[in-house]
């Protein structure tokens, strides 16, 4: 079976103008500031520069906000050495990482010269913190009265996100599983199985597969999933990702 069916799907005109508008803001609430932890070089100091060489900066983020963050993704926009002299960028495509720790984070650059002793990085470091969106949890309630076709749900209509959740009849008792957009999963940041009462039932596994058009997504419990239970969808939305210029000045080389 496929729930999505034949659904349309209609492209918004200008759904990325509200991250725009809403920047300043958002930056202002998240109090979370990127700091230089440790440096790692790899050059040859016996040549005026190493070609094959590089440094790799690792970010220490710090502030009050990291507590409420559940993702990061970090661009590096500019380097250069005390010289005055431009760096090779030669991190990889920025992704999201959920942990401060990620090697996704890691600042990478191409050799400098012999005699640089400093250098200076710029970039921007995004951070999705749901709390700043009330639309960026989704309640579908008694969600088994809801399944086998797509779900209608403004917030989710908003966020340009389709998903249709399988029918009982299609999964065991203990199994819950939902169907979506693969270039749209990622959007899809959390999901929460919950009872009538709002206490969540912990899923002892999950897993997701695609076949590079849709995702599916399964969860597994220890226990048959009620018949009035709920579901609750965490998105990554426009208004939930704040947007934090950085500059690190100065960080001496190895």
């Amino acid at each position: 079976m496929n729930p999505l069916g034949t659904m349309s799907r209609p492209v918004v005109v200008g759904a990325l103008l509200g991250l725009t508008l809403a920047g300043p803001p958002l930056a202002a609430q998240v109090d979370v500031r990127v700091a230089v932890g440790t440096i790692r070089e790899d050059r040859n100091r016996y040549g005026t520069q190493d070609p094959s060489g590089s440094i790799t900066i690792f970010p220490k983020l710090e502030g009050a906000g990291l507590d409420s963050a559940k993702a990061f993704r970090m661009t590096v926009t500019s380097a250069h050495v005390d010289a005055g002299t431009p760096l090779e960028l030669k991190s990889d495509e920025p992704k999201w990482a959920d942990s401060t720790n990620d090697p996704t984070l890691w600042i990478k650059l191409g050799s400098p010269a012999r005699e640089a002793s400093t250098v200076t990085v710029a970039g921007t470091l995004e951070v999705y913190v749901p709390s700043l969106d009330p639309a960026a949890e989704v309640k579908v309630e008694n969600f088994w009265s809801k399944t086998g076709k797509p779900l209608v749900s403004r917030p989710l209509q908003d966020a340009q996100v389709d998903l249709a959740i399988f029918t009982r009849e299609e999964v065991s008792a203990n199994t819950v599983a939902f169907l979506g957009w693969a270039d749209q999963a990622w959007k899809v940041q959390g999901v929460r199985v919950i009872r009538a009462d709002g206490s969540e039932i912990p899923a002892s596994s999950r897993g997701r597969s695609s076949d590079g058009e849709k995702v599916q997504t399964e969860l597994s419990f220890s226990e048959p999933v009620p018949d009035d239970a709920g579901i609750v969808f965490t998105l990554m939305t426009d208004k939930s990702v704040a947007s934090l210029p950085f500059e690190l000045k100065d960080i001496p080389l190895p």
